[in-house]
């Protein structure tokens, strides 16, 4: 597996989830303003003290980095990845993070 398309994999799925979370959202959001609709509309009635209960079918993006197994990835690949990303970082920029890091 070449990195490119280890990238592309990644990324395709980083997509997925942000897809996933925002279709979430959004259903949350609607779903909260009808419950102000339909109370702004209700005669006023005693609170329910018990919470409200949060589907936990529904993937978010941290639970599928926590569920994602990264020892199953070569080293060689891990090495690529991280080379490839610090590669995007000014000489500078590495340098700060690092001074800031140990001083």
């Amino acid at each position: 597996m070449d990195i490119a398309r280890a990238l592309e994999q990644i990324s395709e799925r980083i997509k997925q989830i942000i897809r996933a979370e925002h279709a979430r959202r959004t259903a949350a959001t609607e779903a909260e303003r009808d419950r102000i609709k339909r109370a702004a509309s209700a005669p006023l009635a005693p609170m329910d003290p018990k919470r409200i209960k949060l589907d936990p079918s529904v993937p978010t993006a941290v639970a599928a980095l926590a569920s994602f197994n990264f020892q199953d990835l070569p080293a060689d690949l891990v090495t690529d990845l991280i080379i490839a990303n610090l590669q995007h970082f000014s000489v500078q920029d590495i340098s700060t993070a690092i001074d800031v890091r140990f001083l």
